[in-house]
């Protein structure tokens, strides 16, 4: 049977196996050749599968250069954009503030610091009209799209290829970010308490 001295010499034969590179352990194994795809295949579209991917690179708050590996051997390398959601773009300054690029930036920065280069699940739905990949991105804590709209940082789009499921959440998630006044909501609910205000000292008619 198994014994701790048994656990101790094999542990040291593989030890010494490394150190030799010996058998499995050899650096003249031929590395797999991985086979880069231009374009998702068709019937993962719609699938519902998800596939292990890794955030690249961080466009926008709602668009990434994905790398899907459908198979050890087959890799997707492209743009693809976050289904159901929009961002404010990273080139546009709205005000005096630049609200519009500082909300951007931190769309940009919320995205970064969860999934850059760590490995997330893509689910692909369907093409966008760029002809790049709508995509649900699920990392250990959830769904990065519904984060950004909780956070306010990005808006729902009417996007029926991501599921009706997907949407009803992505619109209480902006139904709570607009209750809260967070993100690009805060102007709008500042001006609601101020409305608000206003006619509380209003005199009643009576």
């Amino acid at each position: 049977g198994f014994t701790p001295q048994l656990g101790e010499r094999l542990e040291a034969a593989q030890q010494e196996a490394q150190t030799k590179h010996l058998g499995i352990w050899s650096e003249k194994l031929p590395k797999p050749t991985v086979h880069l795809l231009t374009d998702v295949p068709a019937d993962v579209y719609g699938s519902g599968r998800k596939v292990p991917a890794i955030v690249e690179k961080v466009q926008n708050g709602d668009r990434v250069i994905l790398r899907a590996m459908f198979r050890d051997d087959e890799h997707f390398v492209g743009p693809a954009f976050l289904g159901g959601i929009r961002t404010r773009p990273s080139t546009t300054a709205t005000g005096t503030d630049g609200t519009a690029s500082t909300l951007s930036a931190a769309a940009v920065s919320a995205v970064e610091a969860r999934l850059l280069q760590r490995e997330v699940r893509a689910i692909f739905h369907a093409p966008h009209n760029t002809g790049h990949p709508l995509v649900t991105l699920v990392h250990p804590h959830g769904d990065i799209a519904q984060l950004l709209v909780c956070l306010g940082l990005a808006e729902v789009q009417q996007t029926p290829q991501i599921g009706s499921e997907n949407v009803l959440a992505l619109r209480n998630a902006q139904q709570d970010a607009m209750t809260k006044g967070v993100g690009m909501w805060k102007a709008a609910a500042l001006q609601k308490q101020a409305q608000s205000q206003q006619f509380a000292h209003l005199p009643k008619e009576g």
